[in-house]
């Protein structure tokens, strides 16, 4: 999964595979949700997300970043068939 992230103007790119799991991913997902905390922290921003196909786990890396209550409200996930 490919996410483009723009915080006050500054983009995080970022490539997980986080739909199959495995040490190495779950490694890169928790890398890239602290380049966004760090980001939104910086730029005092916030974020929620909104999600489909991958079943809430962009909430739950970015929900367990450092210091989430001050900049994640949260999110929705709607998946159907």
């Amino acid at each position: 999964m490919d996410l483009f992230i723009r915080v006050g103007g500054v983009p995080i790119v970022g490539t997980t595979r986080c739909m199959t799991p495995s040490a190495d991913t779950s490694r890169e997902a928790a890398e890239l949700a602290e380049r966004v905390a760090g980001a939104l922290s910086r730029a005092t921003s916030t974020v929620a997300a909104a999600e489909s196909v991958t079943g809430g786990q962009v909430a739950s890396q970015l929900s367990a970043a450092g210091a989430a209550s001050e900049w994640f409200r949260g999110g929705l996930v709607a998946y159907s068939e």
